[in-house]
Order: C-alpha cells, then sequence, then structure tokens
C-alpha cells in the first residue's frame, strides 16, 4: 500500500470517529469524546510535521497567501 493510500484510509477513518463523536454531541453529551478527539489531532499534526521535516521545500500557504 502506497504512503498516500495509507494516510487517505487514516484521514478517512479518524473524519469516521469525529462524525460519531459528533453525533454524541448533538445528541446531548457535550464532552463525548474529547480524550479521542485530541488524540486524532495531535496525531494528524505530528505526522504533518513529520512530513515538512522530511520534505522542507513543499511550500506553505498561509492565510494571508490564500485571502
Amino acid at each position: 500500500m502506497s504512503r498516500r493510500q495509507e494516510l487517505k484510509e487514516r484521514l478517512e477513518n479518524g473524519l469516521r470517529i469525529l462524525e460519531a463523536i459528533d453525533r454524541r454531541r448533538a445528541a446531548g453529551y457535550p464532552g463525548a469524546g474529547w480524550a479521542i478527539e485530541r488524540r486524532i489531532v495531535d496525531r494528524e499534526l505530528r505526522e504533518l510535521e513529520r512530513e515538512w521535516a522530511t520534505h522542507p521545500t513543499v511550500p506553505l500557504r498561509t492565510l494571508a497567501e490564500e485571502g
């Protein structure tokens, strides 16, 4: 499996989990899943940081550039 495919599958799985957490919150459990949500976000940020460290020539777009 390619790195791109692994990334796609991991992000899709994370999205499904986050959507399930949102449904629980909408059902009246506002604190539901906050620890899991935090782990998913932290994991993806660490992966992004590693990717940028490995490929520093990839341009980073800032909000100012996009706006």
